[in-house]
């Protein structure tokens, strides 16, 4: 493939929300991704523009993301992902891996969340939280309002269910806590998910929001993590809450889920009680998109689609086969938008990356 970088994007935003919701059509595949890395967009950038990347500084950051967000429109995109992170909480437990060779763009360590306790293990250590002064950090979203390229929204993404189990409560204490002391997980919860939603009350009526496009990883290949009852009165009520939100205010509400959500008939309460208008979030192992489509097409879209493992190990012709196939499927259904089935990371190949983006360019009803 040539340069992936167009020279006249034309983002309509407003046709991909109708794409989503099943009001109309495509014209075209759309693209959508809920994240690339930065230092991939870098490399992208280097090998393709002759442009000088700025590196992100406390002097920089209107000049970084602005950079970023022109980048994703330069690319094809619609809309901007943002992922909105908070100040003013106490640091969870990391740990650093030094291994540079599984890292091929450049970077020196790879952190991993500690899987076993997170910072409440007790009411006391509730008590002791500063839930009153944790604020949205604004600074990115600030920075892509005032810098949005023509045509193109933003979508805001935080968690709720990520959050209590990799950092608040640690998965382990989750797990453990769940059978122990489930009031202490529910008032977690109940804490963690009100934070959320006056988050996306403060930004929903911003004209540049298109979606509220949730994050939560529920679970792994076969099944979710905790029991789906638990799912149900835990976080359930928050979703149902986020999409009334977003649809009191004619946005979409879109979720992120990676875990198999199917088996245990979660996928039916994400449907029916939040009412998603998009699911992003797919593993062939778990369901092919093109089987998401059949069993749950005309009720809900699918956002991205593309095997990670195939995008990123697969051969140039069985891959573009691969993606053809999922864009001949699901394109002319409507309620489908083409992509990676999860993020474009520092380790997907960059060749592949833009054999994605020409298949969807080239792709005709």
């Amino acid at each position: 493939m040539g340069n992936p970088f167009l020279s006249n994007p034309q983002p309509d935003f407003p046709e991909l929300d109708r794409t989503v919701r099943g009001l109309d059509k495509p014209s075209r595949a759309h693209v959508i991704e809920i994240g690339i890395d930065h230092p991939f967009l870098q490399q992208l950038q280097e090998r393709y523009l002759d442009e000088p990347w700025i590196p992100l500084t406390d002097d920089t950051v209107e000049a970084y993301y602005r950079q970023i967000a022109w980048l994703w429109y330069r690319l094809g995109y619609e809309c901007l992902t943002l992922f909105i992170s908070h100040l003013n909480m106490p640091a969870r437990q990391m740990r650093v891996s030094p291994d540079t060779k599984t890292l091929p763009l450049g970077q020196k360590d790879r952190h991993w969340a500690e899987e076993g306790q997170g910072v409440i293990t007790s009411w006391a250590d509730f008590d002791a939280y500063p839930w009153d002064e944790i604020v949205p950090d604004h600074r990115q979203l600030e920075a892509f309002r005032k810098g949005l390229p023509p045509g193109c929204k933003m979508t805001v993404m935080p968690t709720v269910f990520t959050q209590v189990q990799v950092s608040l409560l640690g998965s382990e204490g989750l797990f453990y806590l769940l059978h122990d002391d489930p009031d202490l997980v529910a008032a977690v919860f109940e804490r963690w998910g009100q934070i959320i939603y006056d988050l996306y009350a403060e930004v929903i009526d911003m004209e540049e929001i298109g979606a509220l496009w949730h994050a939560d990883d529920l679970g792994f290949t076969t099944s979710t993590l905790i029991a789906p009852d638990d799912i149900r009165k835990l976080a359930m009520p928050w979703y149902v809450k986020f999409g009334e939100l977003a649809h009191a205010h004619d946005k979409g509400f879109w979720l992120h889920c990676c875990g198999n959500v199917y088996a245990t008939g979660i996928i039916e309460d994400l449907i029916e009680d939040a009412k998603l208008d998009a699911f992003h979030s797919f593993q062939d192992p778990i369901l092919p998109v093109n089987g998401f489509v059949d069993q749950y097409g005309e009720r809900i879209a699918a956002l991205g689609g593309v095997d990670m493992d195939k995008l990123c190990r697969l051969g140039e012709e069985p891959l573009r086969q691969y993606m053809r196939d999922i864009l001949d499927h699901c394109v002319p259904r409507g309620r489908f938008v083409f992509g990676s089935g999860n993020t474009v990371t520092n380790y997907t190949p960059m060749d592949h990356y833009c054999w994605l983006l020409e298949e969807a360019r080239s792709w005709r009803p």
